[in-house]
């Protein structure tokens, strides 16, 4: 992989990849040195992180760390899992660009080799293909989705619009994950999620009202989102043999319906 396969990403990353690909090249414990993540998919923007992947049996974190702060500053660097004998070094710099270098014993499929005299290269990664959604995966989320439903109640019931705003987000939340089990587009990342969504389903979450911290906007939207949610949960949960919780629901919208103000 050239430098110019690089340019993808903000301009800065040409220094720090060059800086760490020159570390790999003369430090005797690593073997290879491999692109991996979004730039190897081919799904990298200009938005996207620079992930590397070091094949050496000894991770080398405070070694590449130097190396990068001979670049930019680290303003945040985490070493994953934390510990005496962390294999991710995970940083940002004062420039905000963002660099992750994992340390492995072996490569994995899918990297893309920049450094590798031994020729370590495992190959192009097997297509990804989302596993087919359960009965019992989606009638979770429906179950969940009453729940906090239920529980806007008890802290619209106390006046706290703040702690409703947080469960009609978690509202949305399931809504969310509900729509990616529709479609069988595996999601990219958790910084992603346009990817794996229709244009439908987008139009879906865009004709949702805007949130805010009023009983009356909550209460709004938690309408909404139930009448869209629903309607979609009760088709897909359907399709997959499932059974409607409806003593779940029954009992939620007794519960709102005896409890809502006017």
């Amino acid at each position: 992989m050239s430098h110019d396969t690089i340019k993808v990403l903000d301009p800065g990353y040409q220094t720090l990849y060059a800086a760490v690909l020159a570390w790999a090249e003369v430090c005797p414990e690593v073997r290879a040195l491999f692109v991996s993540g979004s730039l190897a998919e081919g799904t990298a923007d200009r938005f996207s992180d620079l992930d590397l992947l070091a094949i050496a049996d000894t991770p080398r974190v405070d070694e590449v760390e130097k190396v990068i702060a001979g670049v930019e500053q680290p303003i945040i660097a985490y070493r994953l899992p934390p510990g005496e004998n962390p294999f991710v070094l995970s940083v940002v710099t004062n420039a905000w660009h963002r660099v992750d270098v994992a340390f492995s014993s072996t490569p994995v499929p899918g990297a893309v080799p920049v450094y590798d005299p031994e020729g370590l290269d495992a190959g192009p990664a097997q297509p990804v293909v989302p596993p087919r959604p359960t009965a019992e995966q989606v009638r979770g989320i429906v179950i969940e989705f009453f729940r906090v439903y239920g529980l806007s109640v008890v802290v619209l019931g106390r006046g706290d619009v703040h702690a409703a705003h947080e469960g009609a987000n978690l509202m949305r939340e399931h809504l969310v994950n509900m729509l990616l089990l529709e479609t069988p587009i595996a999601r990219p990342g958790l910084k992603k999620l346009l990817p794996a969504l229709t244009e439908e389903q987008q139009s879906i979450l865009r004709s949702l009202p805007p949130l805010q911290d009023n009983e009356q906007v909550l209460r709004a939207f938690n309408e909404a989102i139930d009448s869209v949610f629903v309607e979609r949960a009760r088709t897909l949960l359907k399709s997959l043999g499932g059974s409607w919780p409806r003593n779940v629901e029954g009992a939620t919208r007794a519960y709102l319906k005896n409890n809502t103000q006017t």
